[in-house]
């Protein structure tokens, strides 16, 4: 675990200056690496009780910090949080790996999620929190407000190279990112370049062959859970002049059973193995306001976004073979309530508010593609989307635009760009 806290830090400067009061936090952590070369690792159970158990979580937080910076100057008030855990990781070159032992690999727990995006030191997964942050710059500079937390898991990867990757046994793996901000305050006077963006990313995937021309087998339950959450509440962005500024609340949430990668490569799902996935991002925005003066450009963006497939084949011609079951389940929910968008003289900002869902049971990817499915696959997308109390004001020559989107997509089989073949004698499912 990791965590780093930044409390009631001020800088003031003036002519050509920095200021940095940016906090990190990195996590990570794996069961067995081989490294590079060409690797042969099995991973066998002595008894029903042996497994692998990673987990790695991380906490970065800013509180009460200001930043005020006259003339040539730049200003960092990030905070990011970076989780990374891995089941069995063998590097580049070509490698053989047989897992025969239940493995649990987490870097959070999605089921912890309550769409609040809450958390503090020692939370699992990635969590990145700014409270009470104020930065502000007159003349020619960059500021950057941002809150980022990552989370990332994988259960068997086999890198860079032509791998073999056989699972015998159970994987769970999981993710869970969070960001919040609240109370942020940026205003940017002249010449400058501003970034106010809370971001969460969560990532997962059982078995990933990554380049090369890989081969994965799956004869086991392979479970792969994201969730990701994003918050801002009582956020302020102030510019004037010939300045330029971005202000996004984004959370992304992927989810993969079995992930091919690049190149050709050959994935079978047999009789007893079991794939189970599900992604699930929330954002909010509330109380939020933008005002832009002069020759001013902005991009304000509320967007959740999920994608996950049972059996990703990725780039190339692969060869694809379902005989077992195949569960995928995304939901991307959002909400967007008080916020107003001023707009003053020559300015210019755009917005907009999309919640996008994407689950396939298999997904071959671009290439000539060759699939056979004998199992079931059950596929469920859902994208939720709350838009309320936004306003506008113009005066000059101000422009302004806004989209609301909501898109929800499911598919047991896609075939990807290219020739292809699909023999389809198992059970489908889809639901929106």
């Amino acid at each position: 675990s990791a965590t780093a806290e930044g409390l009631s830090v001020a800088v003031t400067l003036g002519g050509y200056a920095v200021g940095d009061t940016s906090t990190t936090a990195n996590a990570s952590a794996s069961g067995i690496e081989s490294g590079d070369g060409d690797d042969k690792v099995f991973n066998i159970a002595s008894s029903e009780d042996a497994t692998i158990n990673v987990d790695a979580r991380s906490y970065a937080s800013g509180e009460s910090i200001s930043v005020g910076l006259i003339g040539v100057q730049e200003a960092n008030t990030t905070n990011t949080a970076n989780a990374s855990a891995t089941g069995i990781n063998t590097g580049a070159g070509d490698d053989e790996v047989l897992n025969d032992a239940v493995m649990i690999v987490s870097a959070g727990n999605p089921l912890t999620a309550d769409g609040s995006a809450n958390c503090g030191a020692g939370s699992e997964g990635a969590c990145a929190e700014s409270f009470a942050v104020s930065a502000t710059l007159a003349g020619y500079g960059s500021v950057d407000a941002s809150s980022i937390a990552n989370a990332n898991a994988l259960g068997i990867t086999g890198g860079e190279g032509n791998d073999i990757v056989q699972n015998d046994q159970a994987i769970t793996v999981t993710s869970l990112a969070r960001g919040s901000a609240e109370g942020i305050s940026v205003t940017l006077l002249g010449a400058s370049d501003a970034a106010a963006n809370t971001t969460s990313n969560a990532g997962v995937a059982g078995l990933a062959g990554e380049g090369g021309r890989d081969t994965l087998i799956n004869n086991s339950d392979l479970n792969a859970h994201s969730a990701a959450e994003t918050y801002a509440d009582s956020f302020s962005l102030t510019i004037a002049g010939a300045t330029s500024a971005s202000a996004n609340t984004t959370t992304t949430a992927d989810a993969v059973g079995m992930d091919g990668g690049a190149d050709d490569d050959k994935i079978f799902n047999f009789d007893t193995g079991h794939i189970d996935v599900s992604a699930t991002t929330t954002s909010e925005a509330h109380a939020s306001s933008w005002t832009f003066a002069g020759a001013a450009s902005a991009e304000t963006t509320l967007g959740a976004l999920t994608s996950a497939s049972g059996i990703d084949g990725g780039s190339g011609d692969d060869i694809i073979g379902n005989f077992g079951d195949i569960d995928v389940q995304t939901q991307s929910s959002l909400a967007a309530t008080g916020g107003a968008d001023a707009i003053f003289g020559n300015a210019e900002a755009g917005s907009s508010i999309t919640a996008t869902t994407n689950a396939y049971g298999i997904d071959a990817g671009a290439g000539d593609n060759t699939i056979e499915n004998g199992g079931q696959i059950t596929v469920d997308a859902v994208a939720n989307m709350l838009a309320s109390t936004t306003s506008y004001s113009f005066a000059g020559g101000a422009s302004t635009s806004e989209f609301i989107t909501a898109n929800a997509t499911a598919a047991a089989i896609v075939t990807g760009d290219g020739q292809f073949s699909v023999t389809n004698s198992g059970d489908t499912l889809t639901n929106i």
